[in-house]
């Protein structure tokens, strides 16, 4: 056996000890990676995203992000969308990875990738509404089962939720942070409050089921 064949052999073995276990990193390429669909955030603030392309240039990948193998080939992200997604505004075509030894079920992978979200990463306010909602519906409880889970008070869990009955217009403005959490919850207590008068002409306000800027 040539050295070639040893080194080869040698590389084979590292990455099938890497696949059965969760503690060990390998390298993967990054056209073989696709973002997790049911993944709670929906948004990525571009700036904070240029930061931690900034950083990892800097300082590498502190952390790998963690993958599962797909039915269809490749692999797709369990935790770390932010840095896989940093990694590519880099240029990078390998990133760290740890992969999960056996498929996850999609309730564990939704609970991994809204724990991380929630516990280590800003996430914004309409995609955190969203997760509770689907976290309720998926954990078949109520939004105390949904605040025990996840380290909340039944109360900010409450107060988060209410932001899915906004109208779309105003969805919309507040992910651009065109208006502020306070202004969007005073938007959705006029929704419910038809014959409620329009706020300052200074601020966005809801004339009918239009949300306009003055």
């Amino acid at each position: 056996m040539n050295h070639h064949t040893m080194k080869t052999n040698e590389t084979d073995t590292t990455t099938a000890t890497a696949t059965q276990s969760t503690k060990s990193t390998v390298l993967l390429s990054i056209d073989k990676i696709r973002p997790n669909p049911n993944n709670p955030r929906r948004s990525y603030d571009e700036n904070a995203l240029a930061e931690l392309a900034a950083s990892i240039a800097t300082h590498g990948l502190i952390q790998p992000i963690r993958v599962r193998a797909a039915e269809q080939g490749g692999y797709i992200i369990v935790c770390g969308e932010r840095r896989y997604r940093a990694v590519q505004l880099l240029g990078q075509t390998e990133i760290e990875a740890i992969v999960d030894a056996a498929p996850a079920d999609e309730r564990a992978i939704f609970d991994l990738a809204l724990s991380e979200n929630i516990q280590r990463e800003e996430m914004p306010s309409l995609d955190e509404a969203e997760a509770y909602k689907a976290a309720m519906q998926t954990l078949g409880g109520d939004a105390a089962a949904v605040a025990a889970r996840f380290g909340k008070s039944e109360q900010y869990i409450y107060y988060r939720m209410k932001l899915n009955e906004l109208i779309p217009d105003a969805k919309k403005l507040l992910r651009e942070n065109s208006i502020t959490l306070g202004l969007a919850m005073e938007l959705r207590a006029k929704i419910r409050r038809p014959s409620g008068t329009c706020a300052s002409p200074r601020r966005m306000i809801l004339c009918g089921s239009v949300v306009r800027r003055f």
